[in-house]
């Protein structure tokens, strides 16, 4: 990793600080996000574990559980006509 040029370059204060609000915020956000996939899961797996796809909680938030059903098929490596 480069050392950090301080005694090289001249520092422009509002860079420096705008750098490390943005990298604090960023961090804060990587931590929530974290969070809130935990979150989702232990949500989601409530829901299947009561077999509900909707609740509505005394608080009004409205819950639904959705799925989306994919599939994928791609040709064989050795698929040829013949």
């Amino acid at each position: 990793m480069q050392e950090p040029l301080k005694d090289i370059l001249p520092q422009i204060p509002t860079i420096e600080a705008a750098a490390k609000e943005y990298v604090t915020a960023r961090n804060t956000r990587m931590e929530l996000t974290k969070r809130e996939v935990e979150t989702r899961t232990v949500l989601i797996g409530a829901m299947k574990e009561a077999s509900l796809t909707s609740y509505r909680t005394v608080d009004g938030y409205e819950c639904t559980l959705t799925t989306t059903e994919k599939i994928k098929v791609k040709g064989a490596a050795d698929d040829t006509e013949e």
